[in-house]
C-alpha cells in the first residue's frame, strides 16, 4: 500500500503546470525506467490558430525581415518556417529572414506550421509575400517651361509676361517616410521658392533657372540632384531703336546710300524712308538715290511686329550736306614713238591723271611694283614684251573712282623676226602658246595658221601675245600646220610650218 502511495506520489510530483489550465509531463525516471506522463489541459482538442506578421514590408536593402508568430489554442508547441514551402529556421515563435545574396523578392512566401505536442494537432499560419525590396537610385530633377511651350533650353518670352517652369522629379522609392524639398536659383542665387512649380513676371533677358532636388529617405539618409538649366530670352514690347548713316562721304551727283541700323531685339522689320517727310525709297534696311541735293532732310520709320505686338519707331534725321563729286582716271604715255626701244635705251613713261590734286602713283612692270611715287617712270633695262602700267590713289572726298587704273603699255623693240616651229599647249606653264615677240614691232601684222588640208584655224590682226593652239576654243590634235605671216602690208612675208606637240 505504502509502495502504490509512493507511486502515485512521484507522478504528481513531476506534472507542470502549463497555460489554460493544462499540465504536460516530461520524461523522467519511475522505478529505474524512463517514462512520458500523459497532458491533461483544457484545449486538448482544439487544433493551434496561429497569425505571423512582418516587422517590415519594404525593407531597405541588405536588411533582415523579422517575423513573429502569434498562437491560439496552443499547448507545448513546435514551430517549423516555411520559405517558398522550404523548411527554415529552428522551432521559435521568431524568425529572420536575411535580405542579402539572394535579397527577397516579392513572389517570395514565407508561412509558420505549427504542432501542439499535447493533442498532436496541426496549425498552419497566413502566408506573407509582396515584401519589396528598396534599392537605391540617384534621384533626378528635369526642369521645363509650361507657359507657352513645355520644351526646354532657351525660350523667348514677352517683357512682363508670367513664366511657369514645371518640374519632373524621379525617385523611384515607395516610402511614406520619404521627404523632399526644393531649392530654386536665378543665375546661381536662391530665390525664396521651395514648390515643385516658379512663377515669375520678374525675369530679365538672358536669366537662368535652375533647381536644387534634396531627398530624405529611410534607405538612403539625404541625397541631392541638380536640374537642367533653362535660359529666358524677354522680348521687350517697345520697338528697337534705328539709326540712319551713309555708307561712305555724302556727294552730290553719284548714288548715296544709307543704311539703317537697329539696337535691341526686333522681330519682323518693315522700313519707311522718307525724304523731307515724303515717302521715298523701298521696305529695306538700305536707301539708295541719285537725286538727293544739299539741304535735303533724311529719316527713316520702322513698324516692328513680334509675339509681343506692334511697336513704332524713328530714326534721326540727316540733312544732305555733301561736295559736288568729280571723276578720277588715268593714262600715260611713253617718250618713244610707236613705244619702240633699242637695246638698254632709256625711255621714260608719263601719267595723266584726270584729278590732279592730293594723288599717289604707283608703277608696275609685267604686274611687278616698279618706280617710286611719281608721276613719271624711267628705265633703260625694259626689253621687248614688257608691260607697264600705273594706278593712282586719293583719299580726297568725292572723287569717283578714289584708285583709277591706267592703260597699258607695251614695250616694243626692232628685232630680227624668229619664228619657233614647235610648241606644247598642254598647261605646264611652259612652252604652252607660240610666241614671236618680235611681232609686236608691227601692230599692223596679219597672221594665218592652216591645217593639212588648207583650211584656216587661226587669222590675227596684229601680234597679241600668241597662238595657243585651239580653234574656236576648241584644242587641236598634234600634228602639223602652216603659217603665212605679212609684218607689213608692203614688206615681205613669212611662211613655213610649226608643229603642236602634246
Amino acid at each position: 500500500m505504502l509502495h502504490l502511495l509512493a507511486n502515485i506520489f512521484l507522478v504528481f510530483h513531476f506534472f507542470m503546470p502549463l497555460p489554460g489550465g493544462a499540465v504536460a509531463a516530461v520524461p523522467q525516471s519511475v522505478n529505474g525506467e524512463m517514462r512520458t506522463l500523459s497532458f491533461i489541459g483544457t484545449h486538448a482538442d482544439d487544433a493551434p490558430v496561429v497569425t505571423i506578421a512582418a516587422d517590415d514590408m519594404y525593407p531597405c536593402d541588405g536588411t533582415a525581415v523579422n517575423f513573429t508568430a502569434s498562437v491560439e489554442n496552443g499547448g507545448v508547441n513546435v514551430y517549423q518556417w516555411l520559405v517558398n514551402g522550404r523548411a527554415v529556421g529552428g522551432s521559435s515563435p521568431t524568425f529572420s529572414l536575411q535580405n542579402a545574396n539572394p535579397k527577397i523578392a516579392a513572389e517570395d512566401e514565407v508561412q509558420c506550421v505549427v504542432t501542439n505536442l499535447q493533442n498532436g494537432l496541426v496549425g498552419s499560419s497566413n502566408k506573407i509575400m509582396g515584401i519589396h525590396t528598396r534599392e537605391y537610385h540617384i534621384p533626378t530633377i528635369e526642369l521645363y517651361f509650361i507657359t507657352n511651350t513645355s520644351s526646354t533650353g532657351t525660350k523667348a518670352f514677352c517683357a512682363g509676361t508670367e513664366v511657369t517652369i514645371g518640374t519632373a522629379l524621379h525617385l523611384n522609392y515607395q516610402d511614406a517616410t520619404l521627404n523632399y524639398t526644393l531649392q530654386w536659383h536665378v543665375n546661381g542665387v536662391d530665390v525664396p521658392n521651395r514648390n515643385n512649380a516658379f512663377v515669375t513676371r520678374d525675369l530679365k533677358n538672358g536669366d537662368e533657372i535652375t533647381c536644387t532636388f534634396h531627398i530624405t529617405a529611410k534607405c538612403v539618409g539625404v541625397a541631392t540632384a541638380e536640374s537642367n538649366t533653362l535660359k529666358v530670352e524677354i522680348l521687350p514690347n517697345e520697338a528697337p531703336s534705328v539709326t540712319i548713316t551713309p555708307e561712305s562721304d555724302v556727294c552730290i551727283g553719284p548714288p548715296i546710300t544709307f543704311t539703317a541700323s537697329l539696337t535691341g531685339t526686333p522681330g519682323v522689320v518693315n522700313y519707311q524712308w522718307r525724304v523731307n517727310g515724303n515717302p521715298a525709297g523701298s521696305n529695306s534696311a538700305q536707301f539708295s538715290s541719285t537725286n538727293l541735293k544739299n539741304g535735303d532732310v533724311l529719316s527713316c520709320g520702322i513698324t516692328n511686329t513680334n509675339g509681343c505686338g506692334i511697336s513704332t519707331a524713328v530714326s534721326n534725321e540727316v540733312t544732305i550736306d555733301g561736295a559736288p563729286s568729280e571723276s578720277n582716271s588715268v593714262s600715260i604715255t611713253s617718250s618713244k614713238p610707236d613705244n619702240i626701244i633699242e637695246e638698254n635705251e632709256l625711255i621714260t613713261f608719263t601719267a595723266h591723271p584726270q584729278y590732279a590734286q592730293n594723288l599717289s602713283y604707283q608703277w608696275t612692270v609685267n604686274g611687278n611694283s616698279a618706280g617710286t611715287n611719281s608721276a613719271t617712270f624711267s628705265s633703260a633695262t625694259l626689253t621687248l614684251g614688257d608691260k607697264v602700267a600705273c594706278t593712282v590713289t586719293t583719299a580726297d572726298k568725292c572723287v569717283l573712282p578714289r584708285m583709277a587704273e591706267s592703260n597699258v603699255i607695251t614695250v616694243v623693240m626692232l628685232v630680227p623676226v624668229v619664228i619657233p616651229n614647235t610648241f606644247t599647249p598642254n598647261a605646264d606653264g611652259v612652252n604652252d602658246t607660240w610666241k614671236i615677240n618680235a611681232l609686236l614691232a608691227y601692230p599692223d601684222c596679219v597672221i594665218n595658221i592652216y591645217n593639212r588640208y588648207g583650211s584656216m584655224v587661226y587669222d590675227a590682226k596684229s601680234y597679241t601675245g600668241g597662238w595657243d593652239g585651239t580653234y574656236k576654243g576648241t584644242a587641236l590634235p598634234a600634228g602639223t600646220y602652216y603659217y603665212i605671216i605679212k609684218p607689213t602690208k608692203k614688206g615681205p612675208k613669212y611662211s613655213g610650218n610649226v608643229t603642236i606637240i602634246r
